[in-house]
């Protein structure tokens, strides 16, 4: 090296030297005397690891990233469960092609903007990255190749809430594993999954408390089933799958309660009214999604058979905001707060809703975020309900009640068995063919012999009288 880089003439007496002293430096370090003796390594201890719940008052975010090795796509998906264990809110979302780290990132990113949104304003996210974690943490170079990404989480932390960030192990993140890998399966952008799909709740109800053993440098990480072997651990799973499928079959009502503590101070669903109704009128329940196509072809005949029959006949409009249709619940919930705020107003917002639909479809909101979907229906709305209420209508999507109201919506239709709509019942009974509108002269061929035979048992009533 001293002849190559500093142009040094080495004679061979100094060469000689020199290895003799590396040579009295090798036989030193192996002399008995010099061995360092380390001490034994620590003795396996056991630790549970399991998803731990937030203080009350606040919530947790769980978020994790996932990359297909063969095609590179990524994907990522969140929770959020309050300090009951209860699930809030959960997300999955198609990336494209990224690394692993940003698809870690952008599902944090995600779900704190989903948290914002929904008006909780205390917050732990738990990530198993350390990477993420440590680029979150430190001050890291202005250029690094996740800078934007970063940037933007960082942004949101700084607004008006309280945000916790935590390394947890990935025994205790697995909840999100199902979301992350639905992700890769969705088209590109964010997806909301309904809090009560019984498969998410199969996922955190087995992710949350069963967890295989994990082993690392001197400790054994594992939580109580950490000392069943892996095939009783299948087995346990399956028992718990089996005993949620029963208890989901055949507990609804349960569940319910669980979700919400309460009975709703107001039975769900908007009257439709063009006048005075009977009391005995016969009662047509309508589930729309005011972004489903087949709920807007669905509207106008129903509506002509409603004029038709007057008094008759009633209406209770209930709203499903399926989980594929991006902008389903921000539509849906505009049209409680519309009847909040101006109750004459909702079903003409409604055939607002329905006119202009394909400004809500996926593909056309697909590069926009949540807060600029919701500023874009409110903007859209507040002509429909009244210009002078613009505020009180933007201040409506920060009031968690008005989000209350839109899931007591689901869960209602849920417990009717609604899966799709259009769905329609009749004095309590459903109509076959979920999904699939009804014309004008399927209605009156429904619901013709229902008022012939409520007029005759009427005559019949008189004649015993008289």
């Amino acid at each position: 090296n001293d002849r190559v880089f500093a142009n040094k003439v080495v004679s061979v007496e100094v060469f000689h030297q020199r290895v003799l002293a590396w040579l009295t430096v090798v036989r030193n370090a192996m002399d008995k005397d010099m061995i360092v003796h380390h001490p034994c390594p620590p003795a396996r201890t056991e630790e549970l690891i399991s998803w731990k719940p937030p203080p009350p008052e606040w919530v947790t975010l769980n978020s994790d990233g996932s990359v297909h090795q063969d095609s590179d796509s990524a994907a990522a998906g969140g929770l959020i469960r309050d300090h009951l264990g209860y699930c809030i809110a959960a997300f999955a979302c198609n990336l494209g092609i990224c690394s692993i780290t940003q698809a870690e990132l952008r599902g944090a990113a995600e779900g704190l903007q989903l948290a914002w949104d929904l008006g909780f304003r205390r917050v732990r996210v738990e990530l198993d990255s350390r990477c993420a974690v440590h680029l979150l943490s430190s001050n890291a170079h202005p250029d690094h190749q996740h800078s934007a990404i970063t940037d933007r989480i960082q942004a949101l932390c700084k607004r008006d809430w309280e945000v916790a960030l935590y390394h947890v192990y990935r025994e205790g993140n697995k909840c999100v594993d199902y979301l992350a890998s639905q992700g890769h399966y969705l088209s590109l952008g964010v997806h909301s999954f309904p809090a009560s799909d019984p498969t998410l709740m199969y996922w955190i109800f087995i992710k949350s408390t069963l967890t295989k053993k994990m082993n690392v440098f001197g400790h054994s990480k594992t939580n109580f089933a950490a000392n069943l072997c892996e095939k009783n651990m299948e087995k346990l799973n399956l028992s718990a799958l089996a005993f949620l499928c029963i208890f989901l079959s055949s507990s609804p009502n349960w569940i319910t309660i669980q979700a919400q503590s309460l009975p709703p101070a107001k039975f769900d669903g908007f009257l439709y009214s063009s006048g005075r109704v009977d009391p005995d009128a016969i009662l047509i329940e309508a589930f729309f999604d005011p972004v489903c196509p087949d709920s807007r072809d669905s509207w106008p005949p129903l509506k002509l058979a409603l004029d038709h029959y007057g008094p008759r006949v009633s209406l209770r409009l209930h709203l499903l905001p399926l989980p594929y249709h991006d902008n389903a619940f921000v539509a849906s919930r505009a049209l409680h707060i519309a009847n909040l705020l101006n109750a004459s107003s909702t079903f003409p917002l409604m055939e607002q809703f329905f006119k202009y639909q394909e400004k809500f479809y996926n593909d056309q909101t697909i590069n926009l975020s949540k807060a600029s979907v919701v500023k874009q229906v409110v903007d859209f709305a507040t002509p429909a309900v009244g210009n002078f209420l613009h505020s009180e209508f933007e201040t409506a999507f920060n009031d968690r009640r008005t989000d209350l109201k839109t899931r007591v919506s689901f869960k209602f239709s849920a417990s009717r068995g609604v899966y799709g709509t259009p769905a329609f019942y009749i004095n309590g009974f459903a109509l076959p063919d979920i999904g699939s509108p009804l014309d004008y002269n399927g209605w009156r061929k429904i619901i013709d012999p229902l008022v012939s035979a409520k007029f005759d048992s009427r005559l019949d009533l008189l004649h015993t009288k008289f």
